[in-house]
């Protein structure tokens, strides 16, 4: 699981405080869904102090905030890192290797948001009319991934290489696989 997560930065050494080292542990220990339920995965996924109409820019925004108001970059950029891996790995265990998990996406995600939830999933997780496929279970944990790490990556400086991952794993999910999207992300990436 921690694949996801680059060897330099699974070091103990980013883990300044408390919350950030529980946040750490818990991902390193498989309670991902812990991770999303800190302290900080609630403050990215649900504050909403700017009072945001939809989830995405809800997420960027608290996002940039919790940036800019701090000196660890690279620490906080590394939770959001965490929150975003977490969730795809939720997305990853409910869907491929179990076992299902026992909170859905929806306690993570503000109240305001969770009404039109599945059709904005759907609506933003499409590619050229080809819909993602419709019997997934908990679509919402790979949208909050796709927020956090495709949506939300100009906000950081180390984040595109999983945001290959994250649309690896996104086109596995398609009815039809779309290579043309791969090489381009690759692309993007790698330039």
């Amino acid at each position: 699981m921690c694949a996801l997560i680059p060897l330099c930065w699974q070091s103990t050494s980013y883990c300044d405080n408390k919350e950030e080292s529980q946040l750490l542990k818990y991902f390193r220990q498989g309670l991902y869904e812990d991770v999303l339920g800190s302290n900080f995965g609630r403050k990215i996924l649900k504050e909403n102090s700017s009072t945001k109409d939809d989830l995405v820019s809800m997420v960027k925004c608290n996002i940039d905030s919790v940036l800019s108001s701090t000196d660890n970059k690279q620490q906080v950029e590394f939770d959001v890192l965490l929150v975003g891996a977490a969730s795809l790995q939720l997305f990853i265990q409910n869907n491929w290797l179990g076992p299902v998990t026992s909170q859905p996406p929806t306690d993570f995600i503000q109240n305001q948001f969770i009404a039109q939830l599945d059709e904005k999933c759907i609506e933003d997780l499409s590619i050229d009319g080809e819909s993602v496929y419709l019997l997934t279970r908990y679509l919402p944990y790979l949208y909050i991934s796709y927020i956090i790490l495709n949506q939300c990556q100009d906000s950081f400086t180390s984040l595109k290489v999983h945001s290959l991952i994250y649309a690896m794993i996104y086109q596995s999910n398609q009815s039809k696989k779309k290579i043309v999207f791969i090489q381009a992300l690759a692309q993007t990436v790698f330039n």
